[in-house]
């Protein structure tokens, strides 16, 4: 691959996951030196859990779990964040809106 900064070698290593499937590096690298790269909308972040990080205050079902507001906050348990959604994210606010999925 020649000389590459760490940086870049991670970025393709996230690239190529896209790909899902080991036997097709090579069109993956065709595709990243084509110029080809993975878009994350602005505001989130590469997970979910990343994102109730970054966001001042979520919401769970209606029900505040984060605030800065320590008043505003009620108490919840979360398990397991693969049962959740994202319901609604407002950029400007932080704020976030999930919902909880069947499973």
């Amino acid at each position: 691959m020649g000389r590459y900064s760490r940086k870049d070698m991670i970025e393709f290593a996230n690239f190529a996951k896209s790909y899902q499937s080991p036997r097709k590096v090579k069109d993956a690298y065709a595709a990243y030196l084509g110029g080809a790269r993975i878009v994350t909308p602005l505001g989130f972040g590469t997970s979910l859990y990343r994102t109730i990080i970054n966001a001042h205050k979520v919401f769970i079902n209606g029900i505040c779990v984060k605030s800065r507001d320590p008043n505003e906050v009620t108490p919840v348990v979360i398990k397991n964040l693969k049962f959740l959604a994202i319901d609604s994210w407002d950029n400007k606010l932080k704020i976030l809106h999930l919902k909880t999925i069947e499973s």
